[in-house]
């Protein structure tokens, strides 16, 4: 019998105890200030998809970080170039349309793809995010990236 997935309400408490004790170490300081410097630099494109579907921008940032770099010649899926479909999981996104790939179209598609355009507007709280997230791209899982950037005091 396959295990079910752990549902938001019991890991909305884990997230929020997590984020809160977290700390950026000296180490990854300057990477975490270089990250947030290129999704402020995208914020135009990310606030056109988060019109068309309902995620903030913010969170279209952090998702295009996590799989792409914020490299806008990649698809917002898992970072494979626009130029074809995706080879990656989800392989063959976008179903519709023909390569290459805008990274506005390429990007809405891995939003509803993932169910995020579904998540309620008011509904993004911090516990949210990490939760979806998390889900997006169980390998870059929220709960591990806290626990690397908490500082051991």
């Amino acid at each position: 019998m396959a295990r079910k997935a752990p549902t938001f309400a019991t890991l909305a408490p884990e997230y929020a105890r997590l984020f809160n004790s977290a700390t950026v170490s000296p180490d990854h300081a300057s990477g975490v200030r270089a990250t947030a410097r290129k999704i402020a630099a995208g914020r135009d494109r990310y606030d056109a998809v988060a019109i068309a579907t309902g995620v903030p921008w913010w969170v279209v940032g952090l998702i295009h970080a996590m799989e792409a770099g914020c490299s806008f010649s990649t698809h917002l899926h898992n970072g494979d170039p626009l130029t074809a479909r995706t080879r990656q999981v989800p392989r063959g996104r976008p179903v519709t349309g023909e390569p290459p790939f805008s990274w506005f179209d390429s990007a809405c598609d891995a939003i509803r793809y993932d169910g995020l355009d579904k998540v309620p507007e008011d509904d993004w709280t911090l516990e949210r995010v990490c939760y979806e997230l998390e889900k997006f791209n169980v390998t870059h899982s929220v709960r591990m990236v806290l626990d690397r950037f908490r500082s051991d005091r």
